[in-house]
């Protein structure tokens, strides 16, 4: 058994279609705030039409932080 916790999944910040509740936070598109999302999240998201997938980014809604 490993003691060693896990290291959670890299997220990113995304551009909204639609609004969005994470946690206990409401999101709205063009809000000040944005969500910080997993790749997996943002895969399923974008499939609801929560977040807009664009050609400029190659279906992806935001770009990489660093």
């Amino acid at each position: 058994m490993s003691t060693k916790t896990p290291t959670p999944a890299p997220r990113r910040e995304v551009t909204l279609a639609k609004p969005l509740i994470q946690g206990s936070k409401r999101f709205e598109p063009g809000g000040d705030e944005k969500p910080r999302l997993t790749e997996r999240q943002i895969e399923r998201l974008t499939q609801s039409g929560h977040i807009s997938a664009t050609p400029a980014t190659g279906g992806k809604a935001a770009k990489q932080e660093g």
